[in-house]
């Protein structure tokens, strides 16, 4: 009794342990799973392309002044209080220098870009407007606005305005990098599971209205295809409408 009973339960166990045939959706759930966790690098490589977010860093005025030989002198002041003439020197123009910094990487930033800051120049006498490119290494407006943010001790607006290539252009973060790869490995393999999942019980929904359909046509003895109606053509193996071979 003892061992008819451990051939039975080795028996049990041969059977529930072994392999089945993988039907057709769960075939497919396991490739899209398996094909979204081994999308999670590529993914977190194209979204720290695409996904680009501008900070600004902070931003600067000041005005131009023009003194009766021609110098021209630049002043900068946090709350913008500025008197319009200077001594003998007539209010000319302003200008403004914005910084900012171009965040990478979804859903953790992995990397931190400063480009060069940008410089607006508007002169009244002649009225036009300047940037960057525009200023000549021995221009003055050039040398009166690095005066005014070296006096007024703006070491990093200075560097961004002039020479970006002093600040570290590009900050790195691997951490960053790893943590987007693996929460991606886990969004990835559930949403293709949950596409998949969605996909399979709207074709059960379709299908089982499909079949409703032509079992209340098969009971009112029309054609399941074209819904011919077949009670004169009983003898008939095909439907005299569509041709398709009747059960």
């Amino acid at each position: 009794m003892p061992l008819a009973w451990i051939r039975h339960k080795l028996r049990l166990i041969r059977y529930y342990s072994a392999r089945r045939p993988l039907a057709r959706w769960q075939r497919t759930a396991d490739i899209a799973v398996l094909a979204a966790v081994l999308l999670g690098w590529p993914a977190a490589w194209i979204l720290d392309i695409a996904c680009v977010s501008t900070t600004a860093l902070g931003s600067a005025k000041g005005r131009l002044f023009r003194a009766p030989d021609g110098q021209i002198s630049a002043y900068l002041s946090p709350d913008n209080s500025f008197k319009l003439t200077m001594g003998d020197a007539v209010y000319c123009g302003a200008f403004e220098i914005k910084t900012s910094a171009t965040d990478h990487g979804w859903p953790f930033v992995t990397s931190r870009h400063r480009p060069q800051a940008r410089l607006t120049v508007e002169l009244f006498s002649p009225r036009r407007s300047l940037r960057n490119a525009d200023l000549q290494l021995d221009s003055p407006l050039r040398s009166a606005i690095e005066s005014a943010i070296t006096d007024a001790r703006d070491t990093v607006t200075a560097a961004a305005l002039w020479s970006p290539q002093t600040l570290p252009a590009v900050s790195q973060r691997r951490r960053a990098w790893l943590a987007n790869v693996l929460i991606l490995s886990i969004l990835l393999p559930f949403a293709a599971w949950t596409i998949v999942l969605v996909s399979r019980l709207s074709w059960v929904v379709v299908h089982s209205r499909t079949r409703t359909r032509h079992r209340l046509q098969r009971c009112e003895g029309r054609c399941d295809a074209c819904g011919y109606d077949l009670r004169a053509h009983t003898l008939s193996l095909r439907c005299p409408e569509c041709g398709i071979q009747l059960e």
